[in-house]
């Protein structure tokens, strides 16, 4: 397999970096960091022959102006540009600083430094506001122990071309046979055991479709995507979004600039062929699950890992509560549901997510676990099928991933919807 080192926009893969350095809670002199979320013209309160005439965003500018005006002796508010979010610049009293996220037409939010009485007594009385919520932590989906800060180093690598030596293409079928194969791959394309020792996938490779992995473990969880060894879809291209730091946390604040950019970048994309993948989770949080939904609503596919609390329940976490993302639990190699998965009426469906080998830092491979690890399987069945079949609309997307997946096959899947993600054969 070719591994090779990634400069910063490499046609292979993408890397963009989206963490801001905020401190979540309160800082020295009380105030605090927000997310604030504005009305939808869709459900603004205002006249009607107002909101016939408002959009969104024109309510969000009006705010934004509002705000500016309050603060304008503490804060240079700037806005969007095609190139994702801004900041604004601050005089030394810091008082306010802002991020803004536009999603579709729909999501128009802000995250700032406010005192909390200016929250309680001003900001939530304004009739544009749909919520505002302290920003929250947010951290990856992953069970591991042992990892030293060589294994963090921040290093991402580019996946190269098919590995010639271990794929064939049946030619009446257009598929691809790949042999020795590790066993998450095996167990995607057969209904039942026992293991063939082999992964056949359509010849497509999910080319021309972009998946965007917005965590900070992106070598691992982009070669279960696209890598030549281990790689569901072999020809898609995998944008590496970073939201979270090194140790694999970060706010919630920075993983919706990263949706926030994604949306961005799939409006000036001719194909509009575009996956998230989020193998990450936090406490249930409002705004996370809004901007999943808003992303749905331009097109854009979201998977999510459903979380490692050894049974809780995936409802109450972002992302992987939102209705619109494909959450994803994680099975083991004979079948069972991993008991570290988080388990519920949210999982859509279970994927392999324990011992999943990828690649890892300096050409080396890792096994990891995790429903960080099942969510990308998902992910890539997706750009499969978007590359086999054409495109559909997210709720669609996600009924024939569930219509697709084996039935009734898991052990210990009372509690969930008992379903094992399977690779039919895509025609």
């Amino acid at each position: 397999m070719s591994i090779k080192c990634v400069i910063l926009f490499s046609i292979s893969i993408l890397l963009i970096t989206i963490i801001e350095s905020t401190i979540i809670g309160k800082s020295s002199d009380g105030r605090k960091h927000y997310i604030v979320v504005i009305k939808s013209a869709q459900n603004s309160d205002t006249e009607p022959t107002v909101a016939i005439t408002k959009t969104t965003d024109s309510i969000y500018q009006d705010h934004i102006s509002w705000i500016s005006n309050i603060h304008s002796q503490a804060t240079i508010v700037t806005s969007l540009d095609e190139n994702g979010p801004l900041y604004t610049t601050n005089n030394s009293s810091g008082d306010i600083i802002i991020r803004e996220y536009a999603i579709g037409d729909n999501f128009r939010a802000y995250s700032a430094t406010f005192d909390p009485q200016f929250v309680e007594n001003v900001l939530k009385q304004r009739e544009e506001i749909d919520y505002v919520v302290p920003d929250s932590e947010v951290w990856v989906a992953r069970n591991i122990v042992g990892l030293n800060e060589e294994d963090m180093i921040e290093e991402y690598l580019a996946l190269g071309d098919y590995d010639k030596g271990t794929k064939s293409q049946d030619p009446l079928f257009g598929m691809r046979i790949q042999t020795n194969v590790p066993w998450n791959l095996d167990r995607l394309d057969q209904r039942f055991l026992p293991y063939d020792d082999r992964y056949i996938s359509p010849a497509t490779g999910g080319r021309r479709v972009d998946v965007y992995v917005i965590d900070t473990h992106g070598t691992h969880v982009a070669g279960i995507i696209a890598g030549n060894k281990h790689g569901v879809a072999k020809a898609t291209r995998v944008i590496a979004v970073k939201a979270l730091g090194k140790t694999g946390t970060g706010s919630w604040s920075d993983v919706i600039a990263g949706m926030s950019w994604v949306a961005k970048r799939h409006k000036h994309s001719k194909r509009k062929r575009s996956v998230v993948n989020l193998s990450l989770t936090g406490k249930y949080f409002p705004p996370a699950n809004a901007a999943v939904k808003a992303l749905t609503d331009i097109g854009v596919h979201v998977t999510v890992a459903a979380g490692n609390y050894y049974g809780a329940n995936a409802c109450f976490f972002s992302p992987s509560s939102s209705p619109e993302a494909i959450t994803t639990g994680s099975s083991s190699i004979d079948d069972t549901i991993s008991k570290f998965s988080n388990v519920g009426a949210c999982i859509d469906v279970f994927a392999p997510g324990q011992n999943v080998t990828s690649v890892w830092l300096r050409n080396g491979t890792k096994s990891l676990s995790g429903t960080s690890m099942a969510s990308p399987h998902v992910a890539g069945v997706i750009a499969l099928i978007i590359a086999q079949c054409g495109n559909m609309p997210p709720a669609r997307m996600k009924t024939k991933i569930r219509d697709m997946a084996t039935r009734g096959i898991l052990k210990d899947g009372s509690l969930s919807s008992n379903l094992l993600l399977f690779l039919d054969r895509l025609r």
